[in-house]
């Protein structure tokens, strides 16, 4: 799964906790921030630490693995980045 922005990141990390069947505030807790910043993260609408997010994501299962996108991509930006579930499975 490629993501774009805040927004993309905040899909994913919704999509994820869902999945394990955890709330807003239980991974808010564990991360040790607010139901509130919790709800922003998943909507791409605040400027997250990165520290907190990779911490939230590894909670979650993911792998990070970032690709240099060639400059010649009108579309490249700094926030595309590929992730992969920890089963293996792409998007």
């Amino acid at each position: 799964m490629y993501l774009h922005n805040r927004r993309d990141l905040g899909s994913l990390i919704r999509s994820l906790r869902k999945k394990k069947g955890w709330t807003q505030e239980e991974l808010a807790t564990q991360l040790g921030k607010t139901r509130r910043w919790m709800m922003q993260v998943e909507l791409g609408q605040t400027n997250a630490d990165i520290a907190t997010i990779l911490r939230a994501l590894r909670m979650l299962g993911v792998r990070l693995r970032i690709e240099h996108m060639p400059e010649s991509n009108p579309d490249a930006d700094i926030a595309a980045v590929l992730l992969r579930t920890a089963r293996g499975g792409s998007q």
